[in-house]
């Protein structure tokens, strides 16, 4: 595929060569005469308009007419075989080719205001993926449950990054995730970032549970990926913490080793809102050994001012943590 722009705008001729600008330029204009380019230009279409395959490579741009679009002047200049000027002239014969494009699917012309570079690159996006077999589909660069345009080469990419802030182009990129979502290639039960901070937010709201209850909770969802934590939020910032903890309190049975993790849990939680204030933290981008070893010295300081008596309990929970914290991004 090319890369978009190329056909959305209007483009200037392309200059010959230097040397070349005079005579022979001028028999290129008389080889063609307009009554002839007339004639080539409605064979063109006649013979294009029946063929689905070339309709879908046929590119569009501004133009002034109804739609605000046709037939990119370009595309009629290599197509036909004339000068960009007289493709210019008799754009408005190719009319038949733009309607047959809506009729098949090939042009999605929303129902509210639109720019041609939309429907464009509408047009190039389900191009591209309408050819890809089901070997490419399942090579296709997937992050965050979609595909990466980021990942993607250059001679992959069907549009720009970009390109997704007009809307009917959103619509088509949404049906092709459907599809693969049809074929198994993503997942139909992944849930985005905003999803699980709004499923966390509503466990909160809708359970009036003590300490214990929210642990067992917590600790129900098992942590085998970074993707597995709860998103923080300003309202519960150090959720990853407490999910941390209350996973690892099912490697003890007994209730006082249950209750040590849910105490060492929020005696570390207070040391990082001392220490980040109450914004959301993340485990897997800031949780390593030298915040460890902050943490002995706050408990130390707090054992010398007699604010507790121990922290023996404490930190062996935390060095296990620690070691299980090694979770792939």
């Amino acid at each position: 595929m090319k890369n978009i722009g190329i056909t959305i705008d209007e483009i200037h001729e392309d200059f010959p060569e230097p040397g070349t600008l005079g005579t022979d330029f001028k028999n290129v204009e008389e080889k063609q005469p307009i009554k002839d380019a007339e004639a080539a230009v409605i064979e063109w279409v006649s013979k294009t308009a029946g063929d689905k395959e070339s309709l879908w490579e046929i590119p569009i741009s501004k133009a002034d007419n109804t739609l605000g679009f046709s037939v990119a002047v370009k595309h009629i200049q290599s197509a036909v075989g004339v000068s960009y000027s007289v493709a210019q002239k008799y754009r408005g014969l190719t009319t038949p080719l733009i309607e047959r494009m809506i009729e098949e699917g090939i042009l999605v012309i929303p129902s509210e205001s639109y720019e041609a570079a939309g429907i464009e690159n509408t047009r190039k996006l389900l191009n591209w993926y309408r050819k890809l077999t089901v070997e490419e589909k399942h090579t296709l660069p997937i992050f965050g449950n979609k595909i990466s345009i980021g990942k993607m080469s250059p001679e992959q990419l069907p549009i720009k990054k970009g390109s997704l802030e007009f809307n009917v182009v959103k619509d088509a990129w949404e049906f092709i995730h459907k599809d693969l979502e049809k074929i198994g290639i993503i997942d139909a039960n992944y849930k985005s970032v905003a999803e699980r901070t709004s499923e966390a937010n509503v466990n909160r709201r809708n359970h009036s549970e003590s300490q214990i209850e929210r642990f067992h909770r917590l600790a129900a969802r098992e942590l085998n990926a970074a993707d597995d934590f709860f998103p923080p939020s300003k309202l519960e910032p150090f959720i990853q913490v407490e999910q941390l903890f209350a996973c690892s309190s099912k490697t003890v049975s007994s209730k006082s080793g249950k209750s040590n993790y849910r105490v060492a849990s929020s005696s570390f939680i207070e040391f990082l809102s001392k220490l980040y204030g109450n914004k959301p933290f993340r485990i897997v981008t800031t949780f390593d050994e030298y915040l460890l070893s902050r943490y002995r010295k706050y408990l130390e300081d707090k054992v010398i001012n007699k604010e507790i008596s121990s922290y023996q309990v404490t930190l062996p929970n935390l060095r296990h943590l620690i070691n299980r914290i090694k979770l792939p991004d």
